[in-house]
């Protein structure tokens, strides 16, 4: 549920930052395989 909040929260910021946007990506990416 937290990641799923975490990614809509992102969604909303998309467009500012492309840096900012791949590293949430990918952390987003490790904690969803990680969690399983």
């Amino acid at each position: 549920q937290y990641l799923a909040w975490a990614e809509r929260v992102a969604a909303g910021c998309r467009g500012s930052s492309p840096e900012l946007e791949r590293a949430f990506d990918e952390a987003l990416a490790a904690a969803r395989q990680a969690l399983g």
